[in-house]
């Protein structure tokens, strides 16, 4: 691994230019200057989840449908979208430990990624900083300064009792009310006991815990923070973990946590001899995905583990996004072999079942089958918003269509006849109770919408069905009969297939481009590629025949005809990835670089706008999301090495200029694929996760038939 380090010479002001650290549990962004460092801490499930939108029979599907048919737009957002503006339910920052280093100086800021380790040094005052990675789960700390001075702050949330006009601010922090927090500092045995609690509701009460120690002339400080029902409940068990994890000591948790991330990065890499820029970004998004995203805890919502620190609820209130933003979050994790950290996105989409089915009920007044909202808090319960697309019945194939991936890279056949292919047919269940079948006998949605096409206008409401919901639909049913027919399941198979029969073919206008839906194409640059959906990440168009070779170069000359003035930052790394479908390495790069020249900050962070103001995009705004950066990795990934029905193919789409290169990753058939490349000079090494039969061809050209058994290895010079 090259790129190790990032540094920053100067102080950072900004939270969201902050140092990361993570372990999927825990987050902290380090920023601020000496005589105020600021590491501002969040945990992965601090959620106020109270008031969702109620299922009434105003907020139902029924009444959507009708209002939708009568083009009430009004209504719709008075119903339907206002409850979004409310200030809970929200994800919540869990509070800041503000360091001042005893000195007054510039501040030099580095993050190693390979160590997951921050240096903060001052004027000779040295901070040292990580999160374990490994058992404790806990926040280290050391610093060579005794005379440092730590204390914890909490969120400057509202009180119960005394709100104040300014505490109206729309997005402030203050409009959330809660018990004023109680805090805690006493000394026992040369230790000093720092906290604060923070009572949520009646069954949720957080808290961030810390102890502060002096040895041989250094300070050390472990801190965690914890949730449960009460301060009483979290108190005790948060107490135990710092002393356990204070008695074990700096050193031996640090080398936990870099053994953790010294088998992280073992599990695939890329070196890119003339294109380190593009290496280095990967390394640093794998870095979050390490950070973020751990088995056994959730997964990333909109910022991961990191919260906002500016005194505001998060940007879109830090939640899950099933129309775009959680889907590319876990694009990366298969092919760069990060399985277990991508285990907590599909463990908890499982997870979600019973309320999934709660919701089919309430608001669609389906009995048997189950959806997930479109936009949901940590519980999956409804938000609202803009509802062509926070409450599409079809977002939550996307979800599906997650499992199966996952099942294509592991072929776990347990987990899909077990716990994805009961999920999915409980979804499909559903879908047919709501789908009905229009005078031509093609299953037809009531209301139909392409996210995010025409915003939150009455035109969102598109011909059914749009593109993106036939295309989502279509892969939804495809793999359900896949799977019934793998497992035997006939009659299961019959209904599936029946029910492909009956959708239309994907729309596309007389150019061969994808159709927004079978009456309208798009004609305005847009930040949304949800009509290219059957391109990517779907497949149901391979880049293997005439036919599907018009469709997709078509569609993609039609996005660029309409240039990417309308596109935020994840756009143009969706849009490589569908380049790089088309094998156009040149143009696959190109967007790519874009994204990573001109949509993210210094510290790596996806920005969503054109901040720098260097291009000509009208989003020139700055709030930070994480699913731009995994889609980058992926896009890269997709140049490199892609799995088309019977083959794998190397170097699919990269640039001419790249001439010396390696990488190893994960191919969906069960191999491990390390690839060399010197000036011309190629090797490939195939390791068998699994007993494999396939083609291997590199770019255009076809290498040879492989068949492995599992364990077995097969080196090929070319």
């Amino acid at each position: 691994m090259r790129f190790n380090k990032m540094k920053f010479d100067s102080t950072i002001t900004v939270w969201d230019e902050a140092i990361p650290l993570g372990n999927g549990a825990l987050g902290c962004l380090i920023w601020g200057n000496s005589n105020g460092l600021r590491l501002s801490i969040d945990r992965c499930d601090i959620w106020d989840c109270t008031d969702p939108p109620q299922m009434t029979e105003d907020y139902s599907y029924k009444t959507l449908v009708e209002l939708a048919r009568k083009g009430d737009v009004d209504r719709i957002r008075k119903i339907f979208s206002s409850p979004y503006s409310k200030p809970a339910p929200t994800k919540l920052p869990a509070g800041k430990i503000i360091i001042n280093m005893g000195v007054d100086a510039n501040v030099v800021s580095e993050l190693d990624i390979e160590r997951a380790q921050a240096t903060i040094t001052a004027d000779g005052v040295v901070l040292e900083s990580f999160l374990d990675a490994a058992d404790t789960k806990v926040g280290f700390i050391k610093i060579n300064n005794t005379n440092s001075v730590v204390t914890i702050e909490n969120p400057a949330f509202g009180i119960i009792g005394e709100i104040k006009p300014e505490e109206q601010v729309h997005n402030s922090l203050k409009t959330l009310h809660y018990e004023r927090a109680k805090r805690v500092c006493e000394e026992k045995n040369g230790i000093t006991y720092k906290c604060f609690t923070q009572k949520i509701s009646d069954v949720n009460t957080y808290g961030l815990f810390l102890l502060e120690k002096d040895v041989d002339g250094a300070k050390y400080v472990v801190y965690t923070v914890e949730r449960g029902l009460s301060a009483d409940e979290i108190s005790s068990i948060a107490w135990v973990k710092l002393e356990k994890a204070l008695e074990k000591g700096y050193d031996a948790v640090k080398e936990d946590h870099l053994s953790w991330w010294k088998e992280y990065w073992s599990k695939s890499f890329i070196k890119l001899d003339e294109d380190e820029f593009f290496e280095r970004n990967w390394y640093l998004s794998n870095y979050f995905l390490g950070s973020c995203s751990r088995k056994g805890y959730f997964p990333m919502p909109l910022q991961g583990v990191w919260t906002a620190d500016d005194g505001a609820i998060p940007p879109w209130k830090g939640d899950y996004h099933h129309d775009l933003n959680t889907e590319l979050s876990y694009y990366s994790y298969l092919k760069a072999n990060h399985i277990e950290e991508g285990e907590s996105f599909v463990d908890y989409v499982i997870s979600l079942e019973d309320s999934a089915k709660k919701f089919a009920k309430a608001f669609y007044d389906v009995d048997d089958g189950l959806c997930v909202p479109g936009c949901m808090d940590i519980e999956g319960n409804s938000l609202g918003g803009w509802v062509m697309y926070s409450l599409s019945p079809v977002n939550c194939a996307w979800l599906c269509r997650g499992l199966m991936d996952y099942y294509d890279y592991t072929a776990n056949e347990e987990f899909l006849k077990d716990k994805a292919y009961p999920f999915m047919k409980k979804y499909a269940r559903f879908l047919l109770q709501i789908l009905y079948k229009n005078e031509e006998g093609k299953l037809m949605l009531p209301i139909s919408s392409s996210p995010e096409i025409h915003d939150d206008e009455i035109e969102a409401f598109l011909t059914p069905n749009s593109t993106y919901d036939l295309s989502l639909m279509t892969r939804l049913f495809t793999d359900l009969l896949y799977s019934a027919k793998l497992f035997g399941y006939d009659s299961d198979a019959k209904v599936w297939e029946e029910t492909l029969n009956a959708f239309d073919p994907l729309p596309t206008d007389t150019d061969g481009a994808l159709l927004l839906a079978r009456d309208e194409r798009l004609l305005e640059s847009h930040r949304h590629f949800s009509h290219l959906m059957a391109i990517h990440p779907l497949k149901l168009l391979r880049y293997d025949t005439d036919e599907n070779k018009r469709i997709i170069e078509a569609s993609i000359a039609s996005n660029e005809e309409l240039g990417y003035y309308m596109y935020v930052g994840y756009s143009f790394p969706l849009m490589s990835e569908i380049c790089a479908v088309a094998r156009n390495g040149q143009k696959a790069h190109e967007y790519l670089n874009m994204f990573w020249e001109y949509f993210c900050l210094p510290n790596g962070f996806h920005c969503n706008g054109d901040y720098k103001d260097k291009i000509e995009c009208f989003w020139k705004y700055r709030p930070f999301t994480l699913e731009g950066n995994m889609c980058a990795a992926d896009a890269l990934q997709e140049m490199l090495l892609q799995d088309l029905d019977d083959s794998i193919v190397i170097c699919p789409a990269i640039p001419e200029d790249w001439k010396n290169y390696s990488f190893k990753l994960r191919s969906a058939k069960g191999l491990l694929v390390t690839v060399s490349c010197n000036n011309g000079a190629r090797t490939i090494t195939l390791e068998a996760l699994r007993d494999v039969s396939t083609t291997l061809e590199w770019a255009l050209d076809k290498v040879a038939d492989v068949t492995l058994k599992k364990g077995e290895t097969k080196t090929i010079t070319l």
